[in-house]
């Protein structure tokens, strides 16, 4: 058995359990009024406004794609399930 299919399992609960958990915190928050739901469906959102949110993130996910910056112990192949460990691939 490979050690891949030796991690799913534990990917799986891993999942199910993120999932379970995040479930819980959201049924526990409070419904918007219905002010704060006008409100917001009234707010004007662009590039530059009601700040430089939007752009500083955009910013984010540009340097990160091209730079390829590690946001996981796992490097996890584009095809299927199959991972690779950290240690199996060389820096550039």
């Amino acid at each position: 058995m490979s050690q891949s299919s030796e991690l799913e399992p534990i990917d799986d609960y891993q999942q199910q359990l993120q999932t379970s958990m995040w479930q819980a915190v959201t049924e526990q928050l409070p419904t918007p009024s219905a002010e704060a739901t006008a409100l917001l469906q009234q707010q004007n959102i662009t590039a530059t406004e009601p700040g430089t949110i939007l752009t500083d993130f955009q910013t984010l996910l540009d340097f990160v794609g091209e730079s390829s910056l590690a946001v996981s112990l796992r490097i996890y192949s584009p095809i299927g399930r199959a991972s690779i460990p950290p240690n199996a691939i060389s820096p550039c």
